[in-house]
């Protein structure tokens, strides 16, 4: 599964005890932020779920 972390401005997803669930998967963890709709699809395209950390953002299909 691929899985993709959004907005993890602190880099400490990987430190929870909870990341060992994920261990087998294919995870990657943005530590930074777009509002550039565009810029962040283009990566996401292949994700099959989506954590947002932070920011309620709006996103579309």
């Amino acid at each position: 599964m691929n899985i993709t972390i959004l907005d993890d401005y602190q880099d400490t997803i990987r430190t929870l005890a909870c990341y060992g669930k994920v261990a087998g998967h294919r995870v990657t963890i943005w530590n930074d932020h777009t509002q550039d709709v565009d810029a962040l699809a283009a990566p996401l395209k292949d994700t099959e779920a989506l954590v947002n950390v932070q920011n309620p953002d709006a996103l579309r299909r």
